[in-house]
């Protein structure tokens, strides 16, 4: 779907009262022309969050989460950058344009919705048999055996396919679809004599929703076990039903404030947490995770604690999960429950208050990997040490980011009592000690590079940061020396060239609008932070500041400078070498007169 044109996104912003927004959220109290309050994105007592009505901004000085009340709709309600102004524009009474679709697209749009009906009329049906009086099997498995209250039941839409296996084709038909309509919802199969049937009939019914909280499909769950092969049977893939994109209890967790997302292996280890109170997990369909799964756990959170069963079963499948779930860029941990099968028997058997203890020993995936896999070999025997490291070694191999490398291999390190360059050696394909030492020297100049690229940062936050606050006077003597491509982050060289463009079209820097360009919630968090380093500051505070960032940029410069040539000077001929002590000898003098120089005067 297209994005809304940038004037009616403004509108929007416009016509929304930030502050009566977030005061469904949180208590606000006036200050002057700003309000503050304790967040509502994490716990504090003494009062951190603060919005400010004019700039229509909200920041929290706390957590850092900040941005325009767009961006704060998406965090709250974790919805993408167009839900949120879809829900803003109808508290503001706002008409959106019909965005234009092809006939393609409108045609699967109507096929999607029909679907979608179809899907919320039999979950109702469901929902309705499993408290009627063809109900009573199953609500003493929901109820008796799975010991689930009437609230979380209703929470979660559960229900019941009578035995009877057209009593949900007389319902629906009764609504005006056909048999066709329901066999292409996956709801009803035909026999071999050539009449239709409830696809789940006899089985307790989950509905599987999306994000949006839509019904998307179902899964079933068998009763009794010598009548059918199959424990669990899922919705066939629809039009509406796609397995591998789908995670269950997704649409719930997705709103908890615990900062993390516990993911399980079953609908019921969900089910029985939630009525617990642990409101952030959710499981896959049925199916091992998949790429597609990862990516959308990575829109509703940074951090995924794995919880599968304890059985053999459930450890390969927290093997085969790590690494797609690293690759998403999420940070994972791995818990095991102890004495029990799965965490729905856990928490019914030991209660809550163990099972948040539980939570606590999750630990990172790193460890969990080399504790595994020292199970499997004795590191004590050597062909075993061997494979041992080789199996590690080939974990490593697949990390991309290189802190998490660096951290397996000391652990592996640990681990197989060996020593890490060795481990590093075998890793690169290395067959010398030569090579082994020259890996040991770039580890070591990319350690000082690192801390030289943290400071680089920090200072251009600095000079950003004056910039997004309209300093009229400072705006063009940094721009000067402030280029895009130069910028230390992808962050910084986006933002500055946003920055630029905007000034160009108009005298002021917009902060508001200007977020609207990054529909990431956490890259809205990044620049109003940026934003408020030097809000406060008076014009004296951010002169000196930008005046000793910009010659900290220049000696830098003029250091790599100086380095570059010494580097080149002794392969150099008797003639070069002289024309390089000149330049080397202005190039120093440049060095020792930056101090008394000032750069904003020039």
């Amino acid at each position: 779907m297209p994005r809304y044109d940038d004037t009616i996104i403004n509108n929007v912003i416009e016509n929304s009262d930030i502050v009566a927004i977030i005061s469904e959220h949180c208590v606000l109290s006036k200050k002057g022309n700003r309000y503050s309050g304790c967040c509502p994105f994490h716990s504090e007592k003494t009062p951190s969050f603060h919005v400010d009505p004019d700039k229509k901004l909200y920041h929290c000085f706390g957590c850092g989460k900040g941005g325009n009340v767009i961006g704060f709709i998406m965090e709250m309600e974790n919805v993408d950058f167009k839900r949120a102004i879809e829900i803003l524009a109808d508290k503001a009474h706002i008409t959106l344009p019909k965005q234009e679709m092809s006939k393609d697209e409108e045609e699967r749009l109507r096929r999607r919705q029909k679907y979608l009906h179809i899907n919320l009329d039999a979950a109702r049906y469901y929902y309705s048999a499993l408290r009627g009086k063809y109900g009573a099997s199953g609500m003493e498995y929901f109820a008796t055996k799975r010991k689930l209250s009437k609230e979380i039941m209703e929470k979660f839409r559960l229900g019941y396919s009578p035995l009877e296996g057209n009593f949900l084709i007389r319902n629906l038909k009764e609504k005006g679809y056909t048999e066709t309509d329901l066999e292409k919802a996956g709801l009803i199969v035909k026999s071999q004599k050539g009449n239709y049937y409830d696809k789940f009939f006899g089985r307790v019914v989950f509905p599987i929703q999306d994000v949006n909280d839509n019904i998307v499909g179902f899964t079933a769950r068998i009763l009794d076990k010598d009548s059918s092969p199959a424990k669990y049977m899922n919705s066939p893939e629809t039009e509406v039903f796609k397995k591998q994109d789908l995670v269950f209890g997704l649409n719930i967790s997705k709103k908890s404030r615990r900062g993390y997302i516990v993911l399980v292996e079953g609908n019921m280890d969900v089910i029985s947490l939630h009525q617990y109170g642990i409101d952030n997990v959710c499981a896959t369909c049925g199916t091992a995770l998949t790429i597609n799964q990862a990516k959308l756990l990575r829109k509703y959170t940074s951090e995924i604690v794995l919880l599968y069963d304890s059985d053999s079963a459930g450890q390969e499948a927290t093997f085969r999960a790590i690494p797609l779930l690293r690759d998403a860029g999420l940070n994972v941990k791995v818990l095991h429950v102890h004495d029990a099968k799965d965490p729905d028997e856990f928490i019914n058997k030991f209660g809550v208050d163990e099972f948040e203890k539980l939570l606590l020993t999750a630990r990172g995936y790193i460890e969990f990997e080399i504790d595994a896999l020292s199970k499997k070999y004795d590191v004590n025997e050597t062909s075993d040490r061997k494979k041992f490291i080789e199996k590690c070694l080939e974990r490593i191999k697949e990390i991309k980011d290189e802190v998490d490398k660096d951290s397996y291999l000391t652990k592996l390190s640990d681990a197989a009592r060996i020593d890490v360059s060795i481990l590093q050696k075998k890793l690169s394909g290395a067959k010398d000690v030569k090579l082994t030492k020259k890996v040991e020297v770039k580890t070591e100049t990319k350690q000082e590079r690192s801390q030289a690229s943290i400071k680089k940062e920090l200072g251009e936050k600095q000079l950003v940061s004056i910039l997004l606050n309209n300093d009229r006077v400072l705006f063009n003597k940094i721009k000067k020396y402030l280029v895009p491509e130069n910028m230390e982050t992808e962050l910084l060289k986006t933002l500055l060239k946003d920055i630029y463009d905007t000034k160009e079209k108009d005298d002021n820097v917009d902060i508001a609008s200007l977020l609207n360009h990054y529909e990431e919630p956490s890259m809205q968090h990044d620049i109003m932070n940026i934003y408020t380093i030097m809000k406060t500051a008076d014009e004296n505070k951010r002169r000196a500041a930008a005046e000793q960032v910009l010659k900290e940029m220049l000696k830098k410069d003029l250091e790599i400078k100086i380095q570059n040539i010494n580097v080149k000077f002794k392969t150099a001929s008797s003639a070069e070498q002289i024309e390089m002590g000149k330049e080397l000898s202005e190039l120093t003098k440049q060095l020792q007169l930056i101090n008394k120089r000032k750069i904003l005067e020039e």
